[in-house]
């Protein structure tokens, strides 16, 4: 169990967090719950895999909470995909079986590239603006 302490310095830090980079946070954490859960139902631990399973769906609910449909039409398509791995992680729990884990990584990973690569244009794009802005306001200044 964490400390009070410890709780405090996560709750900070997602607080400051961007959007954009709490959604790579979220995916990268959601990866490595699947993939510790695979080890753990390989290996027998029952208990540990059931733990990451059940916050591998607990990440993919919020994503899929995070989702906004109307304002993007190919979030339907994603919603469709965080359905499914939902369905994938409650197989795998109530199975026993690590293969549906397996589909889970090979569905996650890509999305998991795309959104890394997305949040890297745009940070480069508006890194590039506010350079042209201090460049146009020191012209300006001049």
């Amino acid at each position: 169990m964490k400390s009070k302490l410890a709780q405090r310095y996560v709750d900070d830090g997602m607080a400051v967090t961007s959007k954009p980079q709490l959604l790579l946070s979220l995916y990268e954490r959601l990866l490595a719950d699947v993939g510790r859960a695979i080890e753990a139902l390989e290996s027998g631990e029952i208990e540990t895999s059931h733990d990451n399973l059940v916050h591998a769906q607990d990440i993919v609910h919020e994503l899929n909470l995070a989702l906004d449909t109307d304002s993007w039409d190919t979030g339907r398509d994603l919603r469709a995909i965080y359905d499914h791995v939902t369905a994938l992680l409650v197989e795998a729990n109530t199975t026993k079986r690590a293969e549906p884990v397996r589909v889970c990584v090979s569905l996650l990973e890509p999305l998991h590239d795309a959104w890394r690569q997305a949040v890297a244009i745009t940070q480069s794009e508006r890194a590039g603006a506010v350079s042209s802005g201090s460049d146009v306001a020191v012209e300006a200044a001049g």
